[in-house]
């Protein structure tokens, strides 16, 4: 019997990323790699720029990581 369900087709997506972490008293870090991602609301999250900081009194860390799936 074939099924055609073509609204709930999840389509593998690769994502390249751009990591770049800023800390106190120390040079950017940055990385490149890529996600291989076959679920849409993973894709959903990875897609776009994310933010996360943290840090303490006088050493603050940010980690900015930009991807593209296509």
């Amino acid at each position: 019997m074939y099924k055609s369900n073509i609204g709930s087709c999840n389509k593998c997506k690769s994502c390249e990323c751009t990591s770049v972490t800023s800390q106190t008293g120390m040079p950017d870090l940055t990385q490149e790699f890529s996600v291989e991602s076959c679920d849409k609301d993973e894709q959903n999250e990875l897609e776009g720029t994310n933010t996360v900081s943290q840090g303490m009194p006088g050493f603050e860390q940010q980690i900015t990581t930009t991807c593209n799936c296509q």
